[in-house]
Formats: structure tokens, C-alpha cells, sequence
């Protein structure tokens, strides 16, 4: 809240904790309006809220136009809030590519926590309605994905009814 700006603009740096410094730079690079805006892990050490929060900013700045480029470890904020992912391993350039091409099944790339729940819930629909049903990629995140799963089983089940 207001209280909590207050204190963070009296205080002097050295009060402030990890996530308060990580925040109050990123809040001073933003205030300089950047079209290119360069995050290095920006929600490293940061709690569950904090994150959030970070992630929501990054995606209100993405909305606005700034070009938000994003170094994370963190498979699934990178497959929920990038539009395109350079994936490097051991400093070479390993594949480049939207979200769902990059992470798709069939390379070693690690995949998003959310990708390997939404294949293991496509092959229990599968195994549950004893058909095999095209779900496509893999949503961005569990929303996205959950009507990803609901209209390809709606169409698995008019196509089986026109048959």
C-alpha cells in the first residue's frame, strides 16, 4: 500500500530488502522509459507475490510496446509471458522460436512444468475415452490450456458423432 512507498522512498538502501532493491531498480530504469528494456532474472529471490507482481509489470510494459528482453532459468515464465525464446545452452544459441515450437516434445530442451501436466492430462482423456484426439501445442499457461483441452475433446466428440 501508500505506507509501504513511503517507507521505501524515506529508507536508505541498505534498509531495504532484496526484492525492495530489486524492485526500486527496475522502478528507476522503467521511469526512463526505455523502448528496449533488458531482465536479468528479474524475479530471482523475490516470494510467490512478488513474482507475480514482477511478472504483471513486465506484462503491462510488454502491452504498452515496450520490447522486454527476459533472461530466466525458469521454463515456465518464459513459455507463459515470452513471444519468442532464443534457448542457449552452454553459451551456444540451441534453438530459437515461439514458445510452443521451441519446447515442442520431440527435442531435449526442458519443458515447462505446465507442458508436462498437460501432456499427462491429454493421455488420460485419451486412455479415458479410449481415442486418440489432436490437442495441438501446449497452451501458455493453465487457462490457455484448459480450453486447449476442453475444445479438442468437444471436437473429438462431435467428429465421433458425425461418423
Amino acid at each position: 500500500g501508500l505506507e509501504d512507498v513511503e517507507r521505501v522512498l524515506s529508507a536508505y538502501p541498505f534498509e531495504l530488502s532484496g526484492g525492495e532493491k530489486r524492485r526500486a531498480a527496475i522502478a528507476g530504469v522503467i521511469a526512463m522509459t526505455p523502448k528496449i528494456l533488458v531482465l536479468d532474472e528479474p524475479a530471482s529471490g523475490l516470494d510467490p507475490r512478488g513474482r507475480r507482481e514482477m511478472f504483471s509489470l513486465i506484462k503491462n510494459l510488454k502491452e504498452q510496446g515496450t520490447t522486454i528482453i527476459l533472461v530466466s532459468h525458469n521454463m515456465d515464465e518464459v513459455a507463459r509471458y515470452a513471444d519468442r525464446v532464443c534457448y542457449m545452452e552452454g553459451g551456444k544459441l540451441i534453438k530459437t522460436g515461439a514458445p510452443q515450437e521451441v519446447f515442442a516434445e520431440n527435442n531435449s530442451i526442458p519443458k515447462p512444468l505446465l507442458y508436462d501436466c498437460a501432456v499427462e492430462v491429454h493421455k488420460a482423456i485419451e486412455e479415458r475415452l479410449h481415442t486418440s484426439i489432436s490437442f495441438g501445442p501446449v497452451g501458455r499457461n493453465a487457462e490457455e490450456e484448459a480450453k486447449n483441452i476442453l475444445a479438442s475433446v468437444l471436437r473429438a466428440k462431435e467428429a465421433a458423432s458425425n461418423a
